[in-house]
């Protein structure tokens, strides 16, 4: 275990996105429905998420630094639109 101290200046923010779907929604026997929405749904919001960072950014807020996904799928949708957006 480990911790870590912040200093009053550091700010964290921390912004959760849904795949669209319900809690109830089984991926292991709808495997097909849950890609659509990663691949149509959940695409859209994080493209809208990575729209509103690049908005934000400015010289009095600090860029983002970090990024944390819980799938592969996930992280790279993120990168691909944060490269493509940022150019």
């Amino acid at each position: 275990m480990s911790s870590s101290t912040t200093s009053s200046s550091e700010l964290v923010n921390q912004v959760t996105v849904s795949d669209g779907l319900p809690l109830e929604f089984d991926t292991s026997i709808n495997h097909d429905k849950f890609m659509a929405s990663l691949l149509h749904v959940f695409s859209d919001l994080i493209e809208e998420l990575i729209r509103m960072i690049i908005i934000k950014s400015s010289p009095n807020i600090q860029p983002v630094n970090g990024l944390i996904a819980d799938q592969i799928f996930i992280l790279l949708e993120c990168l691909h639109l944060f490269l493509s957006l940022s150019l």
